[in-house]
């Protein structure tokens, strides 16, 4: 009867050993899928074109706590192989079940695009294809194509009038088409009816509105400033005087470095050169700012008919209202910049 008392708790004892380690293991297979098993975030990128990849090519071992176990689950979990493209991060501390939920599911984490204001529609696309999965030669391809200005109502000259300057969230693996669908509504929301009644008082379109403020955006960076510089153009645009803008011989040149704009260069012969030609240019010469725009719309009444850069080179401009203040304005400049070595 001792013995088999002795066996009785040799087999509790051996049936108790059993269960703890049931529940270990139990406990550490649902910590792995379930609890907390990424050990550090871990960002993704999964091209459109790829139907199926390793999570080895997805992420790096070392966000797993458990690399082993991460594979093995992955995969029982997704014996496919198949995943979502996109562009995901997944946060240390979730779990290994919810990080598969996810790249399966295709549930992305929206990227930023940031847009300034580039001056050329080549310059555009490379810009935004920085951000998402386009390559930029598509979407150069797609931007230049004379059907899809038309599409968006512009043509291909005032297109880049569509694109404004602002920071967008959009999946990173986003169409062409889907891109600039909301970019089309973003422009339509900025336009705001105040602001076309605005525009309409001017007697002025909408992409003659900015075609404006991109020259003034290259004129200065200084809201009092630039709102005084429309001013200026404005007054100029009402009499037929030629515009002379320095901003527009540099597009017409192609060479944005132009530090000095020389006779020479006021003599190229472009439709964009406001030396030679009255009126404003075919279009933007570049994405103007947010900024610009309310200065033309919102611009200071003067009587001013010329302006220059301040020889203090603090970004600021001296007005005048007859030629004859404004050349004395002029040679201070020009000293400035040959005493500044500026060629």
């Amino acid at each position: 009867m001792a013995i088999n008392k002795k066996y009785i708790r040799i087999g509790l004892i051996a049936i108790a050993a059993i269960f703890a380690m049931s529940a270990y293991i139990g406990l550490k297979v649902y910590r792995y899928a379930f609890g907390s098993d990424i050990a550090k975030t871990g960002i993704a990128y999964i091209p459109s074109d790829v139907k199926s990849m390793s999570l080895g090519e997805i992420f790096p071992d070392s966000i797993f706590k458990n690399p082993r176990y991460a594979h093995k689950m992955w995969e029982t979990y997704n014996p496919e192989g198949s995943v979502r493209s996109g562009y995901y991060v997944i946060p240390q501390g979730l779990s290994l079940r919810k990080t598969f939920n996810i790249l399966r599911a295709g549930l992305q984490t929206p990227v930023k695009v940031v847009l300034n204001p580039v001056r050329t529609i080549d310059r555009l696309a490379g810009m935004v294809s920085r951000f998402i999965e386009i390559d930029s030669a598509r979407l150069y391809a797609k931007l230049s194509d004379p059907l899809t200005a038309e599409h968006y109502g512009f043509t291909p000259e005032t297109f880049i009038g569509m694109f404004l300057p602002d920071t967008y969230e959009f999946y990173w693996n986003v169409s062409i088409d889907s891109f600039l669908n909301k970019m089309q509504r973003q422009y339509e929301l900025f336009w705001t009816q105040n602001r076309r009644d605005k525009a309409k008082s001017l007697k002025m379109s909408i992409n003659e509105i900015l075609t404006l403020a991109s020259i003034v955006d290259e004129e200065s960076n200084i809201a009092d400033d630039m709102r005084l510089i429309a001013g200026v153009y404005l007054n100029r645009l009402r009499i037929g005087m030629p515009l002379q803008a320095d901003p527009t011989v540099r597009f017409s040149v192609g060479d944005f470095s132009l530090k000095r704009i020389l006779k020479r260069h006021t003599e190229i012969i472009s439709p964009y050169n406001t030396y030679l030609n009255i009126g404003l240019p075919p279009g933007p010469i570049c994405i103007p700012s947010k900024v610009a725009i309310d200065a033309v719309l919102n611009y200071e009444k003067s009587d001013y008919l010329y302006f220059c850069a301040s020889d203090d080179f603090s970004g600021r401009h001296k007005f005048a209202r007859s030629l004859r203040e404004h050349n004395r304005n002029a040679a201070a400049y020009q000293r400035a910049l040959n005493r500044a070595g500026i060629r």
